[in-house]
């Protein structure tokens, strides 16, 4: 009976360890009302190569608070236009969310157990993977590939790099662009 006992608690506790490391992003989206990014941008298309800076601040401002959104980069004169008043992305084409944080998989996200090796099938759509760990701006967080089938082969379509203790990807790759975190602080 002694035995038993022992072989349980073992059990358990393996369980309640190994539980307790599979993390997921349940803070997607979440901010704290106190936080900066910066992210350098980086896309390219049948004009050539883009760089951009979006910054995006939260601070506390009484009850409310402000949000300030900022995109720096530069322009050739032809490409200044109506486009480019309302942000530089106007000039780019790709809508800048659809970089940062696609939403097509967000859904999917506080789902997945963060954990290397973990996979997540979506309704015959595509396969989410965790395929390894990597540290971005000085954070450490877990690569997650997106995969879609398309002739009857798995393509690789987007990633991402995730921390589950912050609200927005540390790294997106989306098409031809990438959005990488250069700076991320609690203000």
């Amino acid at each position: 009976m002694k035995m038993l006992i022992t072989k349980q608690v073992i059990i358990l506790t393996i369980l309640l360890t190994s539980a307790a490391f599979c993390a997921k992003w349940e803070k997607l989206g979440k901010f704290n009302g106190n936080e900066h990014f910066e992210y350098r941008v980086n896309s390219t298309d049948h004009r050539g190569e883009h760089s951009m800076i979006y910054i995006l601040d939260i601070k506390p401002a009484g009850e409310d608070y402000e949000v300030s959104y900022t995109t720096k980069g530069k322009l050739t004169k032809s490409e200044l236009g109506l486009e480019t008043a309302f942000g530089l992305w106007g000039a780019y084409g790709i809508s800048l969310n659809m970089v940062v944080l696609n939403p097509m998989y967000m859904a999917f996200f506080p789902q997945l157990e963060l954990q290397v090796g973990e996979k997540m099938s979506f309704f015959g759509a595509g396969l989410m993977k965790v395929v390894g760990e990597e540290t971005i701006a000085g954070i450490k967080g877990y690569k997650v590939e997106f995969y879609q089938t398309q002739n009857g082969e798995e393509k690789l379509v987007s990633e991402m790099t995730i921390n589950p203790e912050i609200p927005l990807p540390l790294k997106s790759k989306i098409e031809n662009s990438e959005a990488l975190l250069q700076v991320y602080r609690k203000n």
